[in-house]
C-alpha cells in the first residue's frame, strides 16, 4: 500500500483531494467534505495550531498587534490616539510636559504660543495667562518644587500649579529676564539663555535660592558664566539643560559641561569638568 509523507498528505488534504484521515491507517473511515470553516475554526488572521508550521498559509500565521514582550510575557503596548482640541481649530503645540506633584496629582500638559492645556482624563482644559510669544518660539518646561515652570525667551518665566490660569513665576527684580531654558536642580530653578538688554546672554546660567524658586536675591541665589581658561567660541551657546542622577548637564555645540552639588548652601552646583568633542 503506498504511503505519503506528512507534508504531501497535508497538502492534499488542504486541496480537498485526499480523504481524511489518509490511506494507510487501519481504522475504517469514509471521505468527508473539508469546508472553509473546518479549516479555519480559529478565524482569519489567527494562529492555526492544527497543521505543521511549514504548510501554514499567510492568513494562518501569528499576528500580534499592539503587544510587546516583557520578560517573557505579552503585555499590551502603548499606542496612539487622537484627542480633541479645546480651541476648535489647528494649533501649534510648542511643548509637551508631564505635570506631577509630590502628592500624586498628574496631568499631561501641552503649551502653545499663549495658552496651556491639560488633559483631565476626559477632555482638554485650558489655562490662560499673559504669554505673548510667537509660534516660532522654543518653549522649555520643567517641574520645579511642585510647580510646572516654563519659558519662551520672550516673556518672564511662567508657573502653573493646576487650575485655569498660569502667571509669572517671580516678581523679584533679580529674576532672570525672559529666559529660554529651565530645569529643576538642587532644590532650585535653574535658567539659561537669558535676555540681557537688547541681546541675550547665552554663555551663563542663573538659579534661585534653595527651596524657593521665586527668590533670586537671598543668599544661595546667583549665576555664573561657563568660560574656560582658553576662552570660548562666541557661537558656542548653551543649547539645553538636563539632569542625570546628581549631575547637571549643560550641552553646547562643541562640548558638554557637567555640574555636581558641592555641598555648599550658597552654591547649587560646581562645574568642575567639561567634556570636549561631544556637543549638541
Amino acid at each position: 500500500m503506498p504511503t505519503l509523507s506528512r507534508r504531501s498528505r497535508t497538502k492534499d488534504i488542504l486541496k480537498g483531494t485526499q480523504a481524511f484521515p489518509p490511506e494507510g491507517l487501519r481504522e475504517p473511515f469514509k471521505s468527508i467534505e473539508y469546508t472553509w470553516n473546518d479549516r479555519f475554526p480559529f478565524g482569519i488572521g489567527g494562529q492555526n495550531r492544527t497543521l505543521p508550521a511549514d504548510v501554514l498559509q499567510p492568513s494562518e500565521a501569528v499576528k500580534i498587534l499592539d503587544y510587546k514582550i516583557n520578560r517573557g510575557t505579552l503585555e499590551l503596548a502603548w499606542g496612539y490616539t487622537g484627542i480633541s482640541n479645546p480651541k476648535g481649530s489647528p494649533i501649534e503645540i510648542l511643548n509637551l510636559a508631564n505635570y506631577k506633584t509630590i502628592d500624586g496629582i498628574a496631568y499631561l500638559v501641552r503649551i502653545d504660543q499663549d495658552d496651556l492645556q491639560y488633559w483631565n482624563a476626559s477632555a482638554w482644559a485650558t489655562a490662560t495667562g499673559s504669554m505673548t510669544g510667537a509660534v516660532t518660539d522654543v518653549i522649555s518646561s520643567a517641574m520645579v518644587l511642585n510647580k510646572l515652570v516654563f519659558c519662551n525667551g520672550v516673556d518672564e518665566a511662567q508657573a502653573w500649579t493646576g487650575g485655569s490660569t498660569y502667571a509669572d513665576l517671580a516678581t523679584d527684580v533679580n529674576a532672570p529676564a525672559a529666559p529660554r531654558l529651565v530645569i529643576g536642580f538642587a532644590d532650585r530653578a535653574v535658567f539659561a539663555d537669558i535676555c540681557a538688554g537688547s541681546s541675550r546672554n547665552t554663555l551663563s546660567i542663573e538659579w534661585s535660592a534653595s527651596g524657593d524658586e521665586t527668590d533670586y536675591t537671598s543668599t544661595g541665589a546667583g549665576g555664573l558664566s561657563l568660560v574656560d581658561g582658553q576662552g570660548n567660541n562666541p557661537t558656542d551657546d548653551i543649547v539645553g539643560l538636563a539632569v542625570q542622577n546628581n549631575f547637571l548637564l549643560v550641552p553646547r555645540p562643541s562640548c558638554i559641561w557637567t555640574g555636581v552639588r558641592p555641598g555648599a548652601a550658597t552654591l547649587p552646583t560646581s562645574f568642575n569638568s567639561r567634556v570636549q568633542g561631544f556637543g549638541s
